[in-house]
């Protein structure tokens, strides 16, 4: 997807409420991941293409991580920029393609939710790569992404035919996350479903 194509995106009331509503879903998830993890406030943590940022805002709130937070689309990232500032929630921002980033800072956490199915090919094995290649040894990559189940397609048909679908994507297999894993020398600690088993919750390691 291009950046006129995240305009249309950012810019539908819709899609803002149904981006909420998975957020707690995600959120209630990744705070059920990190009883595996080992975590404290000196915890640096990367969202990969971050968009509102909502998640890492209360993660933040709650663990005083230390946060910074990329994304391409410079209009969403002004208004999360903007809102933590609101909220008084210090974190590092970069308005940078992926694929264009330095890999010379590690993190101990890196964070995505909604990005590598937005590409094809080569580009999704790099983009799984990339958030290997930003986390230290022994740290974690969690990873949100929707699964080709029934309930992924029958929401989509649904969306579809009321026009309300806008996203260009290819949901994941769990043969496929685990194949990216070990191809990256990951160790997958956790594969689950959530949102009623539309999306993948991936926690791995890296070695």
């Amino acid at each position: 997807m291009n950046i006129k194509d995240w305009e249309q995106v950012w810019s539908s009331n819709f899609f803002l409420t149904v981006n909420k509503i998975y957020g707690m879903f995600f959120l209630k998830n990744f705070f059920n991941l990190l009883k595996y993890m080992k975590i404290s406030s000196k915890t640096k943590i990367i969202e990969l293409g971050c968009g509102s940022g909502e998640i890492l805002l209360k993660l933040i709130r709650k663990y005083n991580f230390k946060a910074t937070l990329v994304d391409n689309y410079k209009p969403i990232l002004d208004k999360t920029i903007s809102n933590f500032n609101e909220n008084k929630i210090k974190a590092e921002f970069i308005l940078k393609d992926i694929f264009k980033l330095n890999f010379k800072k590690k993190y101990d956490i890196v964070l995505s939710v909604g990005l590598i199915e937005h590409f094809k090919g080569k580009k999704r094995e790099e983009a799984f790569k990339i958030h290997k290649n930003l986390t230290k040894r022994g740290g974690y990559l969690v990873i949100y992404t929707p699964s080709s189940s029934f309930s992924y397609w029958v929401g989509r048909k649904i969306n579809e035919k009321l026009g309300t679908w806008m996203v260009s994507e290819t949901p994941f297999t769990k043969k496929e996350l685990l194949r990216m894993c070990k191809a990256n020398n990951l160790i997958s600690i956790k594969i689950s479903k959530t949102l009623f088993g539309s999306w993948f919750s991936l926690l791995a390691k890296r070695l």
